[in-house]
């Protein structure tokens, strides 16, 4: 029986440091307590390009330093033309999504990695949807098990939309194929995986599993510059966007504090991320220019320095009627931080579902006033220095630590090794 051969994988994610967003963060974060683990790991990525949404920042590009070895595919500069142009051109033109440039050259490069040494397995990591596409191609060609891993739903994400009846009729044949053919799914919250299996037969269950976002605290915490203005600070990470999750809820909320004289002057919340234009000036217009400040887009590190400088973190999903399906992973990064965090999100979901766990508020995000009370309380709490975590609250976000999930992960993996399927064997004759 062979037993000291060194596991290993062959894993596939356009979106890696130092390109900067919060999936590339998770994928390193996984395949780094992968290695720690044991796991010899080769990853296909995309080579990084001066501009588009890659960070340059001298910070950001260290975390690009990984325990395993990367191949990174060179994507012609016209590619970034036409992607930087997607929302102009028709959606049909992207199967499965904008980021398909990359499929044929990652398919090689796996193939040809194949050549040099034996994998016990593929994991793909999406989105985008093009690298379940890549992973399934190579699944194909070499029959080495796929582990296919959404971060979020697809075509049942309220987010999705499709051209016309053609466009999701392909967009739905990929995601059947991806689900028949992987050997294991992986989703990051149960809501998500009881969503998209539901279309399936119940058999094809039995292949699925849940394992959440994880966080990190191996990591500096940097300094924050002027952060000491006796201001109670309430701190909310993330892109908002034209439609379903806006920062409507709390503007609507603080602007109501004002108009009855209540919105305390020692107060003060700031918004990090991409936010469009008409919320900014949503701002001016509801005169809360002394009380909302929008910083845009800052690096990781930065970001990291506001979510452990704030007394309170926010976070706010889109309205639904239905169980929310997302567990967002900033929701994961600020269990770190210790802090209190207040939920606008449905009563019903997978966010919900933790922040009960943790003991922390959660408020529809259409019901404005709830909002406005809550700030109130948790802003009184704050004066009388009684704004405390509860019990629970360690013992439950320790759960969350990268360490923990990607154990889970591992043990997935292990299934798929040659050891594992001769002691299996072994055992079962």
């Amino acid at each position: 029986m062979e037993t000291n051969r060194i596991k290993s994988i062959l894993a596939i994610s356009w979106s890696m440091p130092p390109f900067l967003s919060a999936r590339s963060i998770q994928v390193s974060r996984t395949l780094r307590a992968l290695a720690r683990l044991g796991w010899d790991i080769t990853l296909l990525t995309v080579e990084p390009i001066q501009g588009m949404e890659f960070s340059n920042e001298n910070k950001l590009n260290a975390l690009a330093k990984q325990p395993f070895r990367q191949i990174q595919i060179a994507i012609p500069e016209r590619f970034f033309l036409y992607r930087s142009m997607h929302y102009l051109l028709p959606k049909a033109i992207w199967l499965p999504d904008h980021t398909r440039g990359w499929i044929r050259r990652a398919v090689a490069a796996g193939i040809k990695a194949f050549t040099n040494k034996p994998f016990d397995a593929i994991v793909s990591f999406a989105q985008p949807m093009s690298d379940h596409v890549v992973g399934r191609d190579i699944h194909r060609i070499t029959g080495v098990p796929w582990i296919a891993h959404f971060s979020d739903p697809w075509v049942d994400s309220p987010f999705y939309r499709s051209a016309n009846r053609w466009h999701d009729k392909k967009m739905r044949e990929y995601e059947r194929d991806f689900i028949t053919e992987a050997s294991t799914i992986i989703f990051t919250s149960d809501q998500t995986m009881d969503r998209v299996m539901l279309k399936y037969p119940p058999k094809l269950r039995e292949k699925a599993f849940v394992i959440p976002h994880g966080f990190v605290t191996d990591e500096p915490i940097p300094t924050l510059e002027n952060s000491g203005n006796n201001r109670m600070q309430i701190v909310h990470t993330g892109r908002f966007y034209n439609f379903k999750r806006t920062p409507e809820p709390i503007l609507l909320a603080l602007s109501f504090l004002k108009r009855h004289k209540q919105l305390p002057s020692s107060l003060e919340i700031h918004l990090i991320g991409a936010m469009p234009r008409r919320f900014q000036r949503m701002i001016d217009d509801c005169y809360l220019s002394n009380t909302v400040f929008y910083h845009g887009q800052l690096d990781y590190f930065q970001t990291k320095a506001f979510v452990h400088n704030a007394d309170v973190l926010l976070l706010v999903d889109a309205p639904s009627k239905e169980p929310s399906l997302f567990l967002p992973s900033k929701l994961i990064d600020y269990l770190p931080a210790e802090k209190p965090i207040l939920g606008i999100t449905p009563q019903q979901g997978a966010s919900a579902d933790l922040l009960r766990r943790l003991d922390c508020p959660i408020i529809p995000p259409d019901d404005h006033f709830a909002i406005a009370a809550t700030l109130l309380d948790m802003h009184s709490h704050w004066m009388l220095g009684t704004l405390n975590l509860s019990p629970q609250f360690r013992d439950v976000a320790r759960e969350y630590h990268i360490d923990n999930t990607t154990q889970k992960f591992a043990e997935l993996l292990e299934s798929y090794t040659p050891q594992y399927q001769e002691e299996f064997e072994y055992i079962h004759h």
